[in-house]
């Protein structure tokens, strides 16, 4: 496995520090508002990182913080308080809390709805800043006794110059830093890119008692201290976003080797590239600021979501759009009927063990070879996702030759392939079984009916599409006892139609099923039925 390390500007072959064992640790949200799709980008890279580690063999230990004490978070608090703030009805504490706990409810709900992996111990961690202020201050008191770092005046500064390798993550000397960027002028600190440990309490502000009076950390010291506490202090992978690796990230490094004397601080340090949207930044000021929970209401969902972002290397930039997503989509589609197709060609086929010389056979196998070469090299989903698509034409064309009509000596192949396919694209996230439980639950949550299947899988109409079912019903002279059978019970009365040789009869039903979004075949193995996609407002399907 090679992993391209930003401190080195090359890929390099990834041994872990523990064998079998990897440590990571990803930057995660500072919860002062709803997450955009950039964010929501950089945490689906890091999800996915975890994942295929973890498929590959490593024991992995996941560490994602959330930054719950920051200047956006107290600003935040005072557009949603300031009256309670004034009145004294509210401390600052009880109103960045507030604001931190509803934002971080919405980040889980967020991770939730893209099927990120939970993060609960013991195997994944997701701390929070406040909890860790005691570390915080060891920390820096740390740096103090150690040269590194100075207080004045109730703050406390990390003194740059004082770290020989300062900028070796970047890349940039402090000279090109302080042409290039504009800093804050302080005449108290010793040089303007010295970078905050502590600040001093502010009226209006959360603070917290210290050795140098209260106040509240600095960002680029929560990390540090969470990292350590979970991961020790020195690790395998430390990433985010790239536009974390400064000065975020460079000062970490400083904080971190500066405190325990012990390096490198992250063997690895990897960072997923920026999210444009139709081709221009994302900006508030361009009016394109695109929230995750908005484009999930939108009807696209998290296999779509995933499709999209997967299919650009993690480190490259990546445009979004609505065709984009539209795209992405029918990509889902192809998985998802490809894999429909082969569970309902077995359906009544006597499925033995598959053969290990078949054409469908070896195609399984290098594409499960050829998967992980991809993933292999600094893990590289568009071309994973290839070599899924290669098995999917194969299975296609043996599904088309065979046109339903399955020998079965051949079903083994094809639920074997069909497997690989699910077991491969789930290594990235992408659920493509539909589960009627899992789709009634949601569909619950939604306010709409989960309707039954011939193969055991549910949909979720629309309203529209439920309006026609049920005239279907009515017009059919059915009485449907639970409404997650009216489709069954259709079909039902389509099959009596056929059984007399009602042609008519058959006919006029299966168009009334198509007019409210669901196609009907006849196969060897009984009436077969599908939903008719052509946006993704129109019939939600499935569990994802």
């Amino acid at each position: 496995m090679r992993i391209y390390n930003t401190r080195t500007r090359a890929k390099e072959d990834f041994e872990s520090r523990l064998a079998g064992k990897v440590g990571i640790y990803a930057c995660g949200p500072t919860v002062y508002n709803h997450i955009h799709i950039g964010n929501a980008r950089t945490f689906l890279n890091f999800d996915m990182i975890r994942r295929y580690l973890a498929f590959a063999g490593y024991d992995v230990t996941f560490v994602q913080n959330i930054t719950d004490v920051d200047d956006k978070i107290i600003s935040q608090a005072k557009q949603e308080y300031g009256d309670e703030l004034a009145s004294g009805a509210m401390s600052p504490e009880e109103a960045t809390q507030l604001v931190a706990q509803k934002y971080t409810d919405a980040f889980e709900r967020a991770m939730s709805d893209l099927r990120m992996l939970p993060i609960e111990p013991p195997g994944a961690y997701a701390p929070r800043a406040t909890e860790h202020i005691d570390g915080m201050i060891e920390m820096i008191a740390l740096l103090i006794e150690r040269g590194y770092a100075y207080e004045v005046g109730g703050d406390v500064y990390f003194e740059v110059r004082t770290f020989g390798d300062y900028g070796k993550l970047s890349g940039r000397s402090l000279d090109d830093m302080r042409a290039g960027e504009r800093v804050v002028v302080d005449e108290r600190k010793r040089d303007p890119m010295d970078f905050a440990l502590w600040k001093s309490a502010k009226p209006g502000e959360p603070s917290w008692e210290s050795p140098w009076g209260r106040g509240r950390p600095g960002w680029h010291i929560e990390c540090s201290v969470m990292s350590a506490k979970y991961l020790g202090d020195s690790f395998d992978i430390h990433g985010g976003a790239s536009d974390l690796i400064f000065p975020h990230h460079e000062n970490e490094v400083a904080q971190s080797e500066a405190a325990t004397g012990i390096r490198p601080f992250a063997r690895i340090w990897m960072h997923a590239g920026l999210l444009n949207v139709n081709k221009e930044k994302m900006a508030k000021s361009l009016g394109n600021f695109t929230l995750l929970k908005d484009v999930l209401t939108q009807g696209y969902d998290a296999n779509t979501i995933r499709m999209l972002m997967l299919g650009t290397h993690y480190r490259k930039p990546l445009d979004f759009s609505d065709s984009a997503l539209d795209e992405a989509r029918a990509k889902v589609e192809r998985f998802a009927n490809c894999f429909r197709d082969a569970e309902w060609a077995v359906r009544t086929a006597d499925v033995s063990e598959p053969s290990e010389v078949s054409e469908l056979a070896r195609a399984c196998d290098e594409c499960e070879t050829e998967f992980r070469a991809e993933m292999d090299d600094d893990f590289n989903t568009a071309g994973a996702l290839g070599a899924i698509f290669e098995l999917v034409a194969a299975l296609n064309v043996l599904l088309k030759e065979k046109a339903g009509a399955l020998p079965d000596a051949d079903a083994a192949d094809v639920r074997h392939a069909a497997t690989v396919i699910e077991e491969l694209a789930g290594v990235l996230g992408l659920k493509i079984r539909s589960n009627a439980k899992e789709t009634a639950a949601h569909a619950g949550e939604q306010g709409r009916a989960a309707l039954r299947l011939p193969d055991g899988s549910a949909i979720a109409p629309d309203e529209d599409s439920m309006s026609s079912l049920r005239d279907s019903a009515t017009a059919l002279g059915l009485t449907v006892e639970r409404e997650e059978d009216l489709v069954l019970a259709v079909l039902d009365k389509r099959a009596e139609a056929r059984a007399a040789r009602d042609w008519a009869a058959s006919d006029a039903i299966r168009d009334s099923l198509r007019e409210a979004g669901l196609a009907v075949e006849d196969t060897p193995q009984g009436q077969r039925v599908t939903p008719i996609l052509s946006s993704p407002r129109d019939l939600a399907h499935g569990s994802s």
